[in-house]
């Protein structure tokens, strides 16, 4: 059965891999480029023009960092494009989803071939459990390659941005156990979607739009595995620069939540206000809030948690996945044949 299932779907496993060693090659090539022409063009080593003017209130410097952006700025230009190579490895776990779970079923089912598979003393269970276990198997292979990438990744991230400050959680959904986990949830939602419906493009569509819509909601879900660390809005400038940072609403008095509308208002009000500029006024717009009963705030998770993060969310998709396989294995044992 094994054997069967390898020439059955050999195209779609050897693409995906391929795939998968093509992508990872061309980020690793554009990243090394990239930080050769940095080298290159001196970007690093480029200190601001400085000098110093007389004014009536003694001597200032003037720091002239024109040269230096201009640099950055060739430099962005000879990547051009290719900066955004590494989106792929997002892409990639949708396109498995469509194009390898979702006819993996789908296909043997419209078309009837799954019957001479199970005229040939081949139990259904063991005919949907080793076609499952094969393609997933080919996936994780996949993701294990894509994670690779993830050095580089950063580097092409960081072509956006002059090179600097790329932090941890932004390349969160590109690396770990998550993105194998997101690979083999893919496969597995749309192989249930094409073995409930029997059809290949309403597998291939629906199967792409839940592993979607999963996505969405668990990225959203994720600045709130853990309780986050919460102090005021004006303490921001302590908070550590890899951190990620959560959303959270403002308080009154009372410590209960003030909703947006009502802070965009009283900022509204306090920067029409002419009367912000006296000498009595209210230093700035937190003082404002302050004095009307609402204090800002800003929420993060530490970068030490970033693992904890990722088993956590590598939990959710593989439970997910598992759920959706014992669906799959349930649907193909109770349906006519």
């Amino acid at each position: 059965m094994t054997w069967l299932t390898w020439r059955q779907h050999r195209v779609q496993i050897v693409g995906l891999i391929a795939v998968a060693i093509l992508v990872t090659a061309g980020i690793w090539i554009v990243a090394e480029y990239a930080l050769r022409s940095r080298a290159e063009l001196g970007v690093d080593s480029c200190v601001p023009e400085t000098r110093t003017i007389v004014t009536p209130s003694g001597p200032q410097q003037i720091i002239n960092s024109s040269t230096c952006s201009d640099l950055i700025s060739q430099w962005q230009e000879r990547i051009g494009l290719w900066r955004y190579l590494f989106f792929t490895i997002y892409l990639i776990p949708a396109l498995a989803a469509s194009y390898v779970g979702g006819p993996l079923f789908a296909l043997e089912f419209e078309r009837a071939t799954h019957r001479l598979a199970w005229t040939q003393s081949i139990g259904r269970l063991r005919w949907a459990g080793v076609k499952l276990a094969v393609i997933i198997a080919a996936a994780l292979i996949a993701a294990a390659i894509l994670a690779v990438a993830i050095g580089p990744s950063r580097v092409l991230m960081g072509v956006g941005r002059s090179g600097t400050d790329v932090k941890p959680f932004e390349t969160f959904d590109l690396e770990g156990p998550a993105i194998a986990s997101y690979m083999v949830f893919g496969i597995a939602a749309a192989a249930f979607v094409g073995a409930w419906s029997r059809r290949i493009l309403a597998a291939m569509f629906v199967g792409l739009l839940v592993f979607g819509v999963a996505r969405v909601a668990v990225h959203n879900l994720r600045p709130w595995y853990e309780t986050p660390i919460i102090m005021p809005l004006e303490m921001i400038s302590v908070i550590p620069r890899d951190a990620l940072f959560v959303d959270v609403p403002a308080v009154d008095r009372d410590g209960q939540p003030v909703t947006r509308e009502r802070v965009s208002s009283l900022l509204s009000e306090y920067f029409r206000s002419p009367s912000r500029f006296a000498p009595s006024a209210s230093s700035n717009d937190s003082t404002y809030l302050a004095d009307r009963g609402v204090f800002r705030r800003i929420g993060y998770q530490p970068v030490e948690r970033f693992w904890t993060f990722q088993a956590i969310e590598a939990g959710i998709f593989t439970g997910l996945a598992a759920l959706f396989a014992l669906l799959t294995l349930w649907r193909v044992r109770t349906r006519d044949a």
